[in-house]
């Protein structure tokens, strides 16, 4: 039956395992303040990811012919295939609660780089080459910095500012001001031309890549450069990367 989705599980798979390693420095800047400063890293060897198992080759005609098992549906793979690097800078501040302050700030710089963010895949273009499929992960947040405080607000009964009136000095004692700001650049997306020019019945593909794509003002109707991308040849893939350019970044206050 052509509904048959054949998938394959290999019995001698290898264990997937992750390497890690940090180094850190932290320092006390004064009483109550104190900076931290630590590179962290990790490597992933050997994970799991699905890769197109009954994926017919890229050609004219009628796909089904194509199939290396005919008469099934494309089905996937699960392979032990798939591998991942990380390096961060990562910087904290911390201020315990001193002169009515207190607050934690972190930022990160890092990059991630895999072939497949996630076990399910990440939309495997060629089965027959995941060197293609190398790129930033689709969770590579290049800078992250978030910011927790609390601050006493000084009015009130022991406090700098002391209304003359006791009631009025009942309502303005005892309140705080908190929050917390996190600010976050972007994630990378694939340019897909929405066809499929190879022919092989799996949805659309990625076309060739003439040109950067990125934009210098990028704006919410024309957010990269099309004129960057053509579509590749009929029956062919394209050339254009997994993850190659970035969406817009996150403030939350």
């Amino acid at each position: 039956s052509p509904a048959i989705q054949p998938i394959l599980y290999d019995p001698g798979a290898r264990t997937p395992y992750v390497q890690e390693w940090n180094v850190a420095i932290q320092r006390q800047l004064g009483r109550s303040t104190s900076l931290e400063l630590a590179y962290v890293g990790n490597k992933g060897t050997k994970l799991e990811t699905n890769v197109p198992l009954n994926r017919p080759t890229p050609g004219p005609g009628d796909a089904d012919p194509r199939r290396q098992f005919l008469g099934l549906s494309e089905g996937f793979a699960v392979r032990n295939e798939a591998s991942s690097i990380y390096h961060s800078l990562q910087v904290k501040v911390e201020r315990m609660y001193s002169n009515g302050i207190s607050l934690i700030a972190s930022y990160t710089l890092a990059k991630s780089i895999d072939n497949s963010s996630s076990d399910f895949g990440s939309g495997v273009q060629d089965a027959n080459n995941l060197r293609l499929e190398r790129a930033v992960s689709d969770f590579d947040y290049r800078q992250r910095l978030s910011v927790g405080y609390v601050y006493d607000l000084p009015f009130g009964t022991s406090k700098a500012l002391k209304p003359g009136n006791p009631a009025l000095r009942y309502l303005v004692s005892g309140w705080e001001l908190s929050g917390i700001v996190t600010l976050q650049s972007g994630s990378p997306f694939t340019i897909s031309s929405g066809r499929d020019v190879a022919n092989t019945g799996s949805g659309s593909q990625r076309p060739d890549r003439v040109g950067s794509g990125a934009l210098s003002d990028p704006t919410i109707n024309r957010w990269f450069d099309t004129s960057a991308f053509t579509l590749n040849a009929p029956y062919t893939f394209g050339n254009s990367g997994r993850n190659i350019l970035y969406g817009d970044g996150l403030s939350n206050w």
